[in-house]
């Protein structure tokens, strides 16, 4: 069994052997955003520029922030594939924008390159941005990417991040983790769109198994 490595599985590290083929794991959370520029342009107006653009997470209204993650170990070292669900309502509207949120989603989606080190498991990832927003720029409303169901491929994202495991038995863990994430996105607005920059701290708790 994974408890069977003792101090070391409780702190988040069962022995190299007993280290399992593949790890699911699903997170609930929230985020701080940093003030990052917004720019709007709408065609035949002036561009709405916003150097300090602020944004909260709301983490549980509608959906919920959540994250979700796949593995792939071999000894210590992981690939994964991660989804995070990430939200942007923009709290300092100028008079021009009426709405101004990315909250079915600034969604990330990451491969990673995981290490599990004594105590403690860390990752670096890279991969797409895929936004859902929903603005009102000049009077001027739009409800959706132009993708599929809303969504649309926007941008480009980055994390870095760590966390530790508690073993609960066999293979189901609990875990705590923080990740700061940064994406470069570009969404549509009615008649334009917007350079959406985020930077985010994540604070993140959820289970996991091991097979």
């Amino acid at each position: 069994m994974l408890v069977a490595g003792g101090f070391a599985a409780l702190l988040g590290r069962p022995p190299v052997a007993e280290v399992p083929a593949w790890s699911v794991e699903g997170f609930l959370g929230s985020a701080w955003q940093a003030q990052t520029g917004l720019l709007i342009r709408q065609n035949g107006e002036p561009d709405i520029m916003v150097e300090e653009a602020k944004y909260k997470t709301m983490p549980f209204e509608e959906a919920p922030y959540y994250a979700g993650r796949v593995g792939r170990w071999k000894r210590d070292a992981a690939w994964e594939f991660e989804v995070v669900h990430h939200k942007l309502q923009l709290t300092n509207k100028p008079p021009e924008v009426q709405l101004f949120n990315v909250s079915h989603g600034y969604n990330f989606l990451f491969v990673n390159r995981a290490w599990a080190l004594p105590g403690f498991m860390w990752r670096l990832g890279c991969g797409a941005v895929i936004a859902h927003p929903e603005t009102e720029i000049r009077n001027r409303r739009r409800d959706r990417g132009r993708g599929y169901l809303g969504f649309e491929t926007a941008g480009i994202g980055a994390q870095i991040g760590g966390g530790t495991r508690v073993w609960i038995a066999g293979p189901l863990y609990a875990t705590i983790e923080t990740t700061l994430t940064a994406g470069a996105a570009r969404v549509s607005v009615a008649g334009g769109h917007a350079d959406v920059a985020n930077l985010a701290l994540h604070g993140r708790f959820g289970l996991g198994g091991a097979f």
